[in-house]
């Protein structure tokens, strides 16, 4: 090790990017003797495999020992003596570190810990007390040398501290293409998979397939129920008969599993991702598009249409192409099951960018197939559009399908709602029209309708509109395209919404939709995309960077799809939340040395667990770690909120619809109880109709009488803006909103 290294993260970050890979495979148990004698191996420039084994592991320029322990208590105590050290440096002796399951860090990402790290000056005899363990926890112990030295130890402890307790579970997750459920040389490493260990309903430990095919995973001795969840479209797999049910009953164990999935039907999903990295005015960009074959069926003449942003020019593209205006067409060929690939677009970024500015790119993939039909669906399939025509904003919609379809749907401005959801028009098949047009004031606006009922695929038709101005000419409103979600959960389709920057920080997180308000609104179910990016503001040339990123608790690791990155990546699913992505031999420059080739950027996409309840908080950060910092650098904290109702809405207080007819409500605002009453009818015995609505225009309440007043009581409704409508047998007469007080 080098020599005199004062801070604790940077023994961490030195073990994150010698080892190359946090996992130390072979790690042996520390025994229940409580002694461990042996000798150090000395530094001598190359691995030497000491603990090179079996299938997700590492490779070192040192050769540390490593032993694996699980905590008893929250304390344990080292006893350490050395003798017979050798070496070149002044300083001779050993260093110990504690790390907690795989991550980088001596403890955890969440603080700093003041106890990973002891050095060792010469042979002396030393106490090495590690506090704040996680009961049953797993954990290593790294044994190395000070400076590159080579000692003889004796290292005690108390047995009753640490426990053998942990078994090992490992294999591979398989595409049994002969169908016989036989481990043979046929099958094809699915390295997509993920594989659960469920102790119960909450308790549930996850870990990837490396590039090599095999997954492994270290567990306290139990009963777990096992399976791999095979990413993409699940629904196209399913398991051969195997036992679900694992058992570790012997401390050490190490137990082989192999998964063996087979087609459930043959169909191509081809899926898609794109990114880029930042868009600045007058600079160039690179957009990197991800495709893969993730179905059971050759995908003939697939084809990739990415759409650029008008703000962007292309300068050139890494596959031959085709171009009509800003549309790219990239012909990819005929796609194997489970083939992938990428392609990279170099763009000009116009010099007129505002800040902020939403700049939106897309791309789809076809064939996009429908492997999964729903016998419910009647055949309707709607698609939306936006258009910016001189003096207006002009929201349109068409039916690709083959049956009349309703359209119902409402428009957001900003982030207030000015058209309340509502059915805009029935549309037939194959017919498209405008069905909703605002003046152009530069403000943002978006259109949300419902897809036709049990629509097989994903799509939730939506559609935005920024910076259009009457005579092009102003200052628009900036900051809430994204704020909600795109019509991107379609496998075969991606858009990129990415936000203008002036100032690139060495390294940023960001997330898709970001939500409404400060609190960062989303819905209930609403998938997640992250963004990280990393660049590189020193002189020297990043070779080594480990990024380690901790998913939420409420979010499902099942669900994770990694997208598109710039250069090419190891990522490792571990544990209960993290997320780690590795580039062992990577040459990022200092942006002044190459800008072009001074950053790392990558997108991964993942859904919230089922229904969580209102108000849940999903945060999330991750650290870097390089060749070139002693500690960590953090991201901000990534932070979303579970809500409903959220959105503000803009509507006239009161409209009438019958000449002579008024509307009174009393009181407004009301906490209990209040009375609409309505005067001018020429019949006062016919029947109305009165509907009151929340603001995502859903009736929660509706009344018929004759009569002239109606009596409105709060049924337990959540405190905000409510809406009303008054019709008889004819026409509507009346609509307008009360709010309901606490």
């Amino acid at each position: 090790m080098k020599k005199n290294l004062l801070y604790i993260f940077f023994f961490c970050l030195n073990f994150a990017l010698y080892a190359q890979n946090t996992t130390p495979c072979a790690a042996t148990w520390l025994p229940q003797s409580g002694n461990v004698k042996a000798i150090n191996p000395a530094y001598n420039g190359t691995f030497s495999g000491t603990y090179l084994s079996g299938a997700n592991c590492n490779a070192s320029e040192e050769n540390p020992l490593w032993y694996k322990f699980v905590a008893q208590g929250t304390a344990i105590n080292f006893n350490v003596s050395t003798s017979n050290c050798t070496g070149l440096a002044a300083e001779k002796g050993l260093t110990f570190s504690i790390f907690q399951a795989r991550t980088p860090n001596c403890q955890d990402l969440k603080s700093m810990p003041n106890n990973c790290l002891n050095l060792q000056n010469g042979e002396i005899n030393q106490a090495f007390d590690v506090k704040s363990l996680i009961p049953n926890q797993l954990y290593y112990l790294q044994i190395d040398g000070l400076s590159g030295s080579q000692c003889e130890f004796d290292l005690s402890y108390s047995s009753a501290q640490v426990s053998a307790n942990f078994g090992t579970v490992r294999g591979n997750v398989l595409w049994d293409k002969n169908e016989d459920c036989q481990k043979d040389i046929n099958d094809f490493l699915l390295k997509d998979a993920i594989v659960v260990f469920k102790k119960n309903s909450n308790d549930s430990i996850f870990t990837s397939i490396d590039k090599n095919g095999f997954y492994e995973q270290s567990l306290p001795l139990g009963t777990y129920e096992v399976y791999a969840s095979v990413g993409g479209e699940k629904r196209l797999w399913k398991n051969c008969s195997f036992s679900k049910n694992t058992t570790l009953t012997t401390p050490n164990i190490v137990l082989n599993k192999d998964f063996l999935v087979q087609k459930e039907k043959d169909c191509s999903v081809v899926e898609t991702d794109l990114i880029a990295n930042a868009f600045v005015a007058n600079e160039k960009t690179s957009i990197i598009v991800k495709y893969k074959n993730i179905g059971t069926a050759k995908a003939n003449n697939a084809i990739a249409k990415v759409s650029l942003d008008p703000s962007l020019f292309m300068v050139n593209v890494s596959k031959p192409f085709a171009k009509n205006n800003n549309i790219i067409t990239v012909a990819l060929g005929n796609l194997e099951a489970q083939e992938s690939g990428t392609f990279t677009i170099s763009v000009k970024n116009a010099s007129n960018l505002a800040n902020t500015q939403a700049l939106v790119n897309e791309v789809e993939i076809s064939p996009n197939l429908v492997c999964f039909n729903n016998p419910s669906w009647t055949g309707g399939e709607i698609q939306v559009f936006a258009t910016c025509k001189k003096d207006s904003v002009r929201f349109s919609a068409k039916n690709n399908g083959i049956t009349p379809v309703p359209v119902n749907g409402f428009v957001i401005e900003e982030d207030v709602v000015m058209l309340v959801k509502k059915t805009m028009t029935i549309l037939n098949p194959k017919d498209s029209v405008v069905v909703f047009t605002t003046p152009a004031t530069g403000k943002t606006y978006r259109l949300e309708v419902d897809q036709a009922i049990n629509y097989p695929q994903r799509s939730m038709p939506n559609v935005s509109v920024e910076g259009c101005l009457k005579g092009n000419t102003g200052t628009f409103s900036v900051g809430y395209y994204n704020q909600f979600p795109q019509d991107d959960a379609d496998f075969a389709k991606d858009i990129d919404v990415r936000e203008t920057e002036s100032n690139i920080a060495n390294l940023n997180k960001f997330a898709s939709p970001k939500g409404v308000s400060s609190e960062h609104y989303i819905a209930q179910n609403q998938d997640i995309e992250y963004f990280i990016r990393f660049k590189n503001k020193d002189l020297n040339p990043v070779k080594q960077l480990y990024i380690v990123d901790t998913l939420s608790e409420f979010m499902d690791i099942s669900t994770l799809r990694i997208g598109a990155a710039n250069l090419p990546f190891e990522y490792e699913v571990n544990g209960k939340n993290l997320l780690q992505f590795k580039l062992s031999n990577a040459l990022i420059y200092g942006e002044q040395v190459k800008a072009d080739s001074s950053e790392f950027f990558v997108k991964y996409r993942i859904s919230q667990k089922k229904d969580l309840p209102f108000g849940t908080l999903i945060q999330s950060r991750a650290a870097v770690f390089t060749n070139l910092t002693d500690n960590p650098i953090f991201t901000e904290k990534i932070q979303h909120k579970i809500g409903k109702d959220f959105l503000k809405v803009k509507v006239a207080s009161q409209e009438v619809f019958l000449k002579g007819v008024a509307v009174k409500i009393f009181p407004n605002p009301f906490a209990e109880n209040a009375e609409i009453s309505i005067s001018g009818l020429e019949n006062n015995t016919e029947v109305l109709t009165l509907q009151i609505m929340n603001n995502q225009g859903r009736i929660i309440e509706k009344q018929e009488q004759m009569g002239s007043i109606f009596a409105i009581k709060n049924n337990n409704w959540a405190k905000g803006v409510y809406f009303y409508q008054i019709h008889n047998h004819k026409q509507k007469l009346a609509s307008g909103k009360f709010i309901v007080v606490e």
